[in-house]
Protein backbone atom coordinates (compact mmCIF):
# COMPACT_ATOMS: atom_id res chain seq x y z
CA UNK A 1 0.00 0.00 0.00
CA UNK A 2 1.45 3.42 -0.86
CA UNK A 3 2.56 5.28 2.25
CA UNK A 4 0.75 8.43 1.10
CA UNK A 5 -2.56 6.56 1.16
CA UNK A 6 -1.87 5.51 4.75
CA UNK A 7 -0.98 9.06 5.81
CA UNK A 8 -4.01 10.49 4.01
CA UNK A 9 -6.26 8.07 5.89
CA UNK A 10 -4.56 8.94 9.20
CA UNK A 11 -5.14 12.65 8.57
CA UNK A 12 -8.78 11.99 7.67
CA UNK A 13 -9.26 9.93 10.86
CA UNK A 14 -7.77 12.68 13.03
CA UNK A 15 -9.96 15.31 11.32
CA UNK A 16 -12.94 13.00 11.86
CA UNK A 17 -12.31 13.18 15.61
CA UNK A 18 -12.89 16.93 15.51
CA UNK A 19 -16.39 18.41 15.86
CA UNK A 20 -17.05 19.21 12.21
CA UNK A 21 -20.57 19.91 10.96
CA UNK A 22 -20.31 18.16 7.56
CA UNK A 23 -22.04 14.79 7.67
CA UNK A 24 -20.82 14.05 4.14
CA UNK A 25 -17.24 14.08 5.43
CA UNK A 26 -18.01 11.14 7.70
CA UNK A 27 -19.47 9.20 4.77
CA UNK A 28 -16.27 9.82 2.79
CA UNK A 29 -14.21 8.88 5.86
CA UNK A 30 -16.09 5.57 6.15
CA UNK A 31 -15.41 4.73 2.50
CA UNK A 32 -11.71 5.62 2.65
CA UNK A 33 -11.06 4.07 6.08
CA UNK A 34 -12.94 0.85 5.28
CA UNK A 35 -10.97 0.47 2.05
CA UNK A 36 -7.62 1.13 3.72
CA UNK A 37 -8.38 -1.19 6.65
CA UNK A 38 -9.59 -3.95 4.31
CA UNK A 39 -6.39 -3.70 2.28
CA UNK A 40 -4.33 -3.54 5.48
CA UNK A 41 -6.08 -6.73 6.62
CA UNK A 42 -5.10 -8.54 3.43
CA UNK A 43 -1.50 -7.29 3.59
CA UNK A 44 -1.12 -8.19 7.27
CA UNK A 45 -2.67 -11.61 6.76
CA UNK A 46 -0.41 -12.37 3.79
CA UNK A 47 2.64 -11.36 5.85
CA UNK A 48 1.55 -13.71 8.67
CA UNK A 49 0.75 -10.91 11.13
CA UNK A 50 -2.51 -12.44 12.29
CA UNK A 51 -3.27 -10.25 15.37
CA UNK A 52 -2.71 -7.12 13.31
CA UNK A 53 -4.87 -8.53 10.50
CA UNK A 54 -7.65 -9.17 13.04
CA UNK A 55 -7.42 -5.60 14.39
CA UNK A 56 -7.62 -4.17 10.86
CA UNK A 57 -10.54 -6.46 9.99
CA UNK A 58 -12.47 -5.23 13.03
CA UNK A 59 -11.78 -1.63 12.02
CA UNK A 60 -12.89 -2.34 8.44
CA UNK A 61 -16.19 -3.66 9.79
CA UNK A 62 -16.62 -0.67 12.10
CA UNK A 63 -15.98 1.82 9.30
CA UNK A 64 -17.94 0.00 6.58
CA UNK A 65 -20.26 2.41 4.75
CA UNK A 66 -23.01 -0.14 4.06
CA UNK A 67 -24.16 -1.34 7.48
CA UNK A 68 -23.39 1.53 9.79
CA UNK A 69 -22.28 0.91 13.36
CA UNK A 70 -23.79 3.48 15.70
CA UNK A 71 -21.76 4.75 18.64
CA UNK A 72 -21.99 7.93 20.64
CA UNK A 73 -19.84 10.76 19.29
CA UNK A 74 -17.29 10.42 22.09
CA UNK A 75 -16.79 6.73 21.30
CA UNK A 76 -16.38 7.45 17.57
CA UNK A 77 -13.83 10.16 18.35
CA UNK A 78 -11.84 7.65 20.39
CA UNK A 79 -12.11 5.01 17.63
CA UNK A 80 -10.93 7.56 15.04
CA UNK A 81 -7.87 8.51 17.10
CA UNK A 82 -6.95 4.93 18.06
CA UNK A 83 -7.35 3.76 14.45
CA UNK A 84 -5.20 6.66 13.22
CA UNK A 85 -2.48 5.92 15.77
CA UNK A 86 -2.54 2.22 14.86
CA UNK A 87 -2.09 3.09 11.18
CA UNK A 88 0.79 5.45 12.02
CA UNK A 89 2.53 2.82 14.12
CA UNK A 90 2.15 0.12 11.47
CA UNK A 91 2.67 2.27 8.36
CA UNK A 92 6.12 0.86 7.61
CA UNK A 93 4.82 -2.72 7.95
CA UNK A 94 2.04 -1.99 5.44
CA UNK A 95 4.22 -0.22 2.92
CA UNK A 96 4.63 -1.98 -0.41
CA UNK A 97 7.83 -3.89 -0.80
CA UNK A 98 9.91 -2.87 -3.78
Amino acid sequence: MPITVIYLCVAMLFIGALPIPWYDYYTLLRIVACSVFALATIISFSRKRRPLALAFAILAVLFNPFIKVHFQTDIWNLVDVVAGVLLLITAKKLKMKA
